[in-house]
């Protein structure tokens, strides 16, 4: 969302560097702001410069539970910090964070954060050569009856500060390589990781489900909202800007339209066979004409086809977005719960859970989603008993019509029910991480 605080410039940031309690709030007054701009123009303000937005709960202006402690690890972690508290409204304190470029700087180069390179820089690299250490000049031209991609196009490479950082690819404006998806990336990983000064990581999505954080959320730019509007209401007279999407709200919000998109063209030529044979249908006046299930073949056939070339479209966009190995570069979830212990491969401290206790967990998980679809068999199998027994007291129609409501209740209670047992069985799981867990949910 968008902060219009222009009373706020007259107020200081809270750096990591201060030692004072960060306790009592300052209210800032911006419904008079609101109400005249808000519809009409945006203007820069002190909020424009942070990334992540992190909201506590409070009680008459002050923090509640864990949230100074929570604070103190925002500082530990070295972010930049502007805290407020919302007009008229004492239950809740908004928290705007960032990380120092330096900062975003080291915790690249210690996590060997991979970044898109300045194609025409490494050209020119490439082209040059370097005698000194004896690499030959390298020459590449595009073959465009070969591939429509460029040659020096979609490299990525880890970020390091002993390389001359125009290498890395810029936005235009920008002085550094750290675009906003990398920022908010590289902000993200460091909530995630322990705090400099010992503890446990700050664990976002446990403490918005316990209550102890009400939300957290990156921050919108309004003119790449606006950019984004625009080129969506030409869709699909105009291809969806899904390198955009991908650098503004990330990769996975990114493969997802993707999909949609490759979906969406797709069904256009089983749209029109399916008009033909409906029209044949209505033609006819049969519904059991001998060419219906020809019309389910070929949405067999469809199908297959469908599938296999979004492989091969899905390979080529993650090989375009640098995450072709972003399995083998990802890192432990925040909530994965392990014994530390020594690496056997390299020494370092790793978090260590155990196989045979996960395989444990994992069967009395299976054990459990098979008690709950016996449940629902054995409810759905009462409803069609009541169901016949009631036509013999209030007739076929209305015993009907009961059956009807009392399944769409029984759906809606074991729908609920479900997701608060998959979502505790998997968090009890404690997958090392994020990649799988979504898919071990479903």
């Amino acid at each position: 969302f968008i902060i219009f605080i222009e009373d706020m410039k007259s107020n200081a940031a809270i750096h990591p560097n201060d030692t004072e309690e960060i306790n009592e709030i300052p209210t800032v007054n911006i419904s008079s702001l609101i109400k005249n701009k808000a519809d009409v123009e945006w203007i820069k303000d002190l909020a424009s410069d942070y990334d992540l937005c992190i909201v506590f709960p409070a009680k008459d202006g002050n923090f509640v539970d864990k949230g100074s402690s929570y604070m103190t690890k925002l500082r530990q972690h070295g972010f930049e910090i502007f805290s407020y508290q919302a007009h008229n409204d004492s239950t809740s304190i908004f928290v705007l964070i960032r990380a120092p470029l330096e900062k975003l700087r080291a915790f690249a180069d210690i996590n060997n954060f991979s970044m898109p390179l300045d194609s025409n820089m490494v050209k020119t690299l490439l082209e040059a050569g370097n005698p000194d250490k004896k690499i030959a000049p390298v020459f590449l031209e595009h073959q465009p009856q070969i591939t429509n991609l460029q040659p020096f196009d979609n490299l990525y490479g880890e970020y390091s500060r002993l390389v001359d950082e125009n290498l890395f690819f810029r936005e235009d404006g920008r002085l550094d390589p750290f675009c906003r998806p990398s920022r908010l990336k590289l902000s993200v990983m460091i909530l995630n990781s322990f705090p400099p000064g010992g503890g446990e990581p700050l664990k976002i999505k446990r403490y918005i489900k316990n209550g102890s954080l009400l939300a957290c959320f990156p921050l919108h730019s309004p003119f790449a909202m606006l950019k984004f509007k625009n080129q969506w209401m030409k869709y699909p007279f105009q291809k969806l800007p899904l390198a955009e999407v991908k650098g503004y709200f990330g990769e996975k919000i990114g493969i997802y339209y993707a999909f949609m998109d490759h979906y969406n063209r797709y069904l256009l030529p089983a749209a029109l066979i399916g008009l033909g044979f409906q029209i044949a249908i209505f033609m006819l006046d049969d519904y059991s004409a001998p060419f219906v299930p020809f019309f389910s073949i070929i949405l067999a056939l469809w199908a297959v086809i469908m599938l296999e070339y979004w492989k091969r479209k899905e390979k080529l966009t993650s090989f375009e977005w640098g995450m072709s190995s972003y399995e083998s570069e990802e890192k432990d979830r925040s909530e994965f719960r392990g014994e530390k212990v020594k690496s056997v491969i390299d020494g370092s401290n790793i978090r260590y859970f155990s196989t045979k206790k996960r395989a444990k967990y994992l069967r009395e998980s299976f054990l459990i989603i098979a008690m709950m679809i016996l449940l629902v068999a054995g409810v759905t199998g009462g409803i069609y008993v009541g169901r016949f027994v009631l036509r013999t007291y209030v007739g076929e129609g209305n015993a009907q019509l009961a059956a009807s409501v009392m399944n769409a209740l029984q759906i809606q209670f074991f729908n609920y029910v479900y997701n608060l047992i998959a979502s505790a069985l998997n968090d009890r799981e404690n997958h090392r991480y994020e990649y799988p867990f979504p898919s071990r949910t479903t």
